[in-house]
């Protein structure tokens, strides 16, 4: 989504802006395991998809929220350079941590929900 947001608005890739689509990645992967870890531990206390999700979202969703917010606070430092790609970097990177923070924390659960993977 980023990088079509780079694309949209004619921002060209180079060093600094290609760094986003790497770091975005590996946090949201990041972010999606440990919810899943979580999620298929509480199925096999017995507790029902729901109740593994609330659980979930009580326990390991906090701690993702705090790391998402205070990793994109400190990417968003990154805005008052003079640099102008040490800026698009910070802007784009934490745009792209708070979306995968969102993803994970409000399409994850629906999605774990709606399948049947892990029952």
């Amino acid at each position: 989504m980023v990088l079509g947001l780079l694309g949209i608005f004619r921002i060209p890739l180079d060093i600094m802006t290609i760094t986003v689509a790497a770091i975005s990645v590996g946090m949201a992967v990041d972010n999606t395991i440990h919810y899943i870890y979580r999620y298929k531990e509480q199925l096999q206390n017995s507790a029902s998809p729901v109740n593994a999700i609330r659980i979930s979202h009580n326990s390991i969703g906090k701690a993702i929220l705090y790391t998402a917010l205070t990793i994109s606070i400190g990417f968003l430092i990154f805005t008052f350079s003079n640099f102008t790609p040490t800026v698009l970097f910070g802007l784009f990177t934490a745009i792209a941590l708070i979306t995968s923070l969102l993803a994970t924390l409000v399409l994850l659960p629906y999605l774990l929900k709606s399948s049947n993977v892990f029952r």
